[in-house]
């Protein structure tokens, strides 16, 4: 899931996870959990280029090893060409684009489901 900050992105993660029983990783969280601390202490105190960096090496950690899973990035995470790249490996980045300022985050998330089963990526 990419998207601008407060688009629905972490619910509708959590919506398609537990619907496709695909694992959840939440990249915010799981900087976070390296850094030992919130966003905003990492931002205050180490900066934003320091915590787009920590977000950059979760963006390449995960994009290694997801396999039929849910990634929820942070808004920031596209402004990185290098995580685009990671993230396009797994056909993440774009290959659907919804609108979410006039959809409950379960609209979304079946509209999302209903590409994917075009697609035939899943089977539902």
């Amino acid at each position: 899931m990419l998207g601008y900050r407060g688009t629905g992105k972490s619910v509708i993660s959590k919506i398609l996870s537990e619907k496709l029983r695909m694992k959840l990783y939440k990249i915010d969280k799981m900087v976070s959990e390296l850094a030992g601390k919130s966003i905003p202490e990492i931002v205050e105190q180490d900066g934003w280029e320091s915590f787009r960096k920590l977000e950059s090496e979760i963006v390449a950690e995960v994009s290694n090893k997801a396999k039929n899973s849910i990634i929820d990035c942070g808004g920031g995470v596209v402004l990185s060409d290098v995580n685009m790249v990671n993230l396009k490996r797994y056909r993440i980045a774009a290959d659907f684009i919804c609108d979410t300022s006039q959809r409950r985050p379960i609209e979304t998330a079946e509209k999302i489901t209903e590409f994917l089963r075009i697609e035939g990526w899943i089977k539902i």
